[in-house]
C-alpha cells in the first residue's frame, strides 16, 4: 500500500493550499492570503470550510476567481 501524502490524504493535509485558494486572487503562496492574518486556516486548506461563504477570520475577503490582468491571445510556434 502506498504512504499517504497531502496530495492523497486531504484529511491530514494542512500545509498544502486547497485548490480553491491556489486560484484565487487573494493567495499569496504556500499558506499565505491577503484575507488572512496569519496561515490560511487549517478547516479550508483540508476542504472542511468552503471559504466562498465568510469565515470569522477573513477580514471580509472571501474566495474570489483570480483573472488574468493581460487578454490571453494567440500563441504562435516557431520551428528552431
Amino acid at each position: 500500500m502506498k504512504p499517504l501524502t497531502p496530495l492523497t490524504d486531504p484529511e491530514n493535509a494542512p500545509y498544502a493550499p486547497a485548490p480553491l485558494c491556489l486560484s484565487c486572487k487573494h493567495w499569496i503562496r504556500g499558506q499565505r492570503c491577503h484575507a488572512f492574518e496569519g496561515e490560511i486556516p487549517v478547516e479550508i486548506t483540508t476542504w472542511k470550510f468552503d471559504h466562498k461563504k465568510p469565515h470569522p477570520l477573513d477580514n471580509g475577503l472571501r474566495y474570489e476567481p483570480y483573472e488574468p490582468k493581460a487578454p490571453i491571445g494567440k500563441v504562435e510556434t516557431i520551428k528552431v
